[in-house]
């Protein structure tokens, strides 16, 4: 009997947690916005960040968010992180998160996070080349890459029984 794990999915449109069970997603799933989860506190292993702070452009409602996310993980969790790095001058609807915001954010956490997707003008440019140039650009200079990932974790120890994932 190793520990059990459990998946919630949590998204402010339906829509996109109705395309989930039409998927065949099975977990639970809830519609909500981030900042007021029901979920207990200090119960979740795990939480993935998937350009959530980069589309809330509102500061006190990322730190809402961030406070959220605090008060639901566990004292050893983490969370994967995946947002932009620079600004996209096309949408304005985005901000960008670097390092230094996300410390802000999560200030009593250890943060690991290196740049991984490439610049997407530069990356459709790239055409019948996309295959062999992709690696290889994407593996080379961090201004070429426009988002990033990182795995912000608590610093502190904490219980290992029961585990569960938030999906944001």
């Amino acid at each position: 009997g190793g520990a059990t794990s459990t998946v919630i999915g949590i998204d402010i449109l339906f829509e996109r947690l109705a395309r989930a069970r039409d998927a065949g997603v099975t977990e639970p799933l809830m519609c909500g916005d981030g900042i007021q989860m029901p979920i207990r506190d200090d119960s979740i292993d795990l939480v993935t960040l998937y350009t959530v702070f980069s589309s809330v452009l509102d500061e006190q409602l990322r730190q809402a968010i961030a406070d959220e996310i605090g008060r639901v993980l566990r004292a050893d969790g983490a969370i994967l992180w995946y947002d932009l790095r620079v600004p996209n001058p096309s949408n304005r609807n985005l901000g960008a998160i670097p390092r230094r915001r996300l410390r802000s954010y999560f200030p009593d956490y250890a943060i690991e996070s290196r740049s991984i997707t490439l610049l997407p003008p530069l990356a459709r440019r790239l055409g019948s080349g996309t295959e062999s140039l992709y690696p290889m650009l994407a593996r080379g200079r961090t201004s070429l890459r426009r988002r990033r990932s990182g795995s912000p974790c608590r610093t502190r120890g904490g219980d290992e029984t029961g585990r569960q994932e938030a999906r944001l």
